[in-house]
């Protein structure tokens, strides 16, 4: 995952953090949230 370009903005900031990406994005959107 190094060219974030086609992900969401969601799924960019945690690929950074290498964490579980959901598939609905649920976890990644309350983990951004937090």
């Amino acid at each position: 995952m190094r060219n974030n370009a086609t992900l969401p903005w969601y799924q960019q900031r945690i690929s950074v953090s290498a964490s579980p990406i959901n598939a609905d994005g649920s976890l990644i959107m309350s983990v951004a949230e937090s």
